[in-house]
């Protein structure tokens, strides 16, 4: 399925990973609390906005969790398209705290086989040395262009503060709390601007059930801190985190 106007989005779902993105994200909208499930629950907050039916989903931390979340929801909501938001780590010495990336592509950086000759990303989930090369799956995930487009245009038109970067997210389940380790993933692609925790199992289950998405992060620690990543992330996860109720706004707003 593509998107081809906003029209089209008639029931939205936005995933977050932390109760402190959550609280930011609904500040200030007026809400209804609905569950799905029995042996496992997912809770979500539910609203109106302009025709458009949008889901809230508090998955936790993690690229299975968010799957999880993706993967159950799906079989009890229509889903016209997938929006993730929430906070992540800068791989770009250029980004500062509230700026926000916007995703093109999605890579799992710690998907990846082995070998003698060295390592290299596969396509989580799927099968590499058993299959032909021309068979493998590509392990960079592409969000929807149209949802890429939706998101730049409402930063353009709303309140939203910060610079804004389109490139790739690289996604895992490793908690970059470094920055030589954020060089060595900066390395791993060309735009590699960010890097979180959730995207990667949002973009395999959305591209195996064929949902549009799209992924925007703001930026909670720099590439290069004045002291350390943990402290910029511990001083800054609050203010960026607000900064996703100015994207839904500016989103919502743009609707119609």
């Amino acid at each position: 399925m593509k998107i081809n106007k906003i029209a089209e989005i008639k029931n939205l779902l936005i995933i977050i990973a932390m109760d402190v993105e959550e609280e930011a994200l609904l500040k200030n909208v007026r809400f209804k609390e609905k569950s799905y499930g029995r042996s496992v629950q997912i809770k979500t907050k539910q609203f109106e906005a302009h025709q458009c039916s949008v889901t809230v989903a508090n998955s936790g931390v993690g690229p299975v969790n968010a799957a999880l979340v993706l993967s159950h929801l799906f079989e009890y909501i229509p889903i016209d398209a997938v929006l993730a938001l929430g906070v992540g780590g800068a791989l770009c010495p250029d980004l500062t705290i509230g700026d926000t990336v916007i995703a093109n592509k999605i890579i799992q950086h710690d998907s990846v086989t082995s070998t003698e000759s060295g390592n290299r990303l596969i396509a989580a989930g799927e099968l590499t040395l058993s299959v032909p090369e021309n068979r493998q799956i590509d392990p960079i995930i592409y969000c929807d262009p149209f949802l890429i487009n939706w998101l730049q245009q409402s930063f353009q038109k709303g309140n939203c503060v910060g610079n804004v970067k389109t490139g790739t997210i690289l996604s895992g389940s490793e908690f970059v709390a470094n920055t030589a380790r954020k060089k060595e993933l900066a390395s791993l692609h060309s735009d590699a601007f960010l890097v979180e925790m959730e995207a990667a199992g949002i973009a395999q289950i959305a591209r195996k059930l064929k949902i549009p998405f799209v992924v925007a992060k703001t930026v909670s620690d720099r590439a290069v801190p004045e002291t350390s990543v943990s402290k910029d992330y511990r001083l800054f996860l609050k203010s960026a985190a607000d900064h996703s109720s100015l994207i839904l706004e500016s989103l919502l707003n743009s609707t119609h």
